[in-house]
């Protein structure tokens, strides 16, 4: 197995913690904020709470794929995490939600534990991803930023 892969971002929002996670949490949105992500919705109708599942759609290059997610945290205003479960890899998504003054820190952080040596030799193209992970993750901050302000 090669090593973990992690990154993390943080913006200040001019809004509360709890609207902010409103829009985070609806994983419907994530279509418009990812550029990773093309869309998401419920595989059960309960929405954002522990154990609750939803289906991923994504985009890296030219590559296409879907995900089944589980939600790990649900704390509206303080946290969202979920974590796309697998035999060959496993991601966890975290978002934190911190008051400051004007507004709110949104840390999002993501987590690959398990990410095989064969996986990596056989996709040359991924090695990259990393870097172009955190990138993604700095637009979607800036586009949750942009539509919780608007």
């Amino acid at each position: 197995m090669a090593e973990p892969v992690r990154g993390q971002e943080s913006i200040v929002i001019n809004a509360t913690p709890e609207s902010v996670y409103d829009l985070v949490a609806d994983i419907s949105n994530m279509g418009r904020f990812s550029p990773e992500t093309r869309a998401c919705e419920w595989k059960d109708s309960g929405g954002a709470a522990v154990g609750a599942t939803f289906r991923g759609h994504n985009k890296y290059r030219a590559m296409r794929w879907s995900n089944t997610c589980e939600v790990l945290a649900a704390e509206r205003g303080k946290e969202f995490a979920f974590r796309r479960p697998g035999p060959d890899q496993s991601t966890t998504w975290r978002y934190l939600f911190e008051p400051v003054e004007g507004g709110t820190r949104l840390t999002e952080s993501w987590y690959q534990e398990r990410l095989p040596a064969a996986f990596i030799r056989a996709t040359i193209g991924l090695m990259l991803r990393g870097r172009d992970v955190n990138q993604g993750v700095r637009t979607t901050l800036e586009r949750i930023k942009a539509e919780a302000e608007a």
